[in-house]
């Protein structure tokens, strides 16, 4: 019997304690209205963006990774734009061959120590130049990065 009157008096202390404060009955009462201490009118001042004619782009927040890697289909330079790597090498020359028709003629696969096959739509002998096109292939490839062949 004395657990039966726990019962009830605990689901009585339940039910009025997860009871909500504010009435609920239209949709126009469910979300609150900005109140004057709650909102502001401060002015905001936006100073315009010129762009600096004759600056180069350079990808400074890209990934860089330097790796031991053999190439397998092509020729490569030092620094290598990398838009996709592979498990299988045959994704890997098909990526390759669909970047030589869209006008990457320098895309290469090469394969690294973990056996994943990088596919490279340029290679470059200086940091700079391969950073400067990075900045552009990123337009197309958003994930791609910079490797430095070792």
């Amino acid at each position: 019997m004395k657990k039966i009157l726990y019962i009830l008096v605990a689901g009585a202390m339940l039910m009025t304690a997860c009871k909500s404060k504010k009435d609920y009955t239209s949709w126009e009462n469910v979300y609150d209205t900005p109140t004057a201490s709650t909102t502001t009118t401060t002015p905001v001042t936006m100073t315009p963006v010129t762009q600096n004619q004759g600056a180069t782009l350079v990808a400074t927040n890209a990934r860089v990774q330097t790796e031991d890697v053999t190439i397998t289909h092509g020729t490569a330079d030092k620094y290598c734009v990398i838009v996709g790597s592979f498990g299988d090498v045959n994704n890997a020359t098909r990526l390759m061959e669909n970047l030589k028709n869209d006008g990457y003629t320098g895309s290469c696969v090469m394969k690294n120590a973990n056996n994943m096959n990088r596919v490279c739509c340029a290679s470059f002998a200086t940091e700079n130049e391969a950073r400067q096109k990075l900045a552009e292939v990123r337009n197309q490839y958003s994930d791609a990065w910079l490797l430095i062949r070792k």
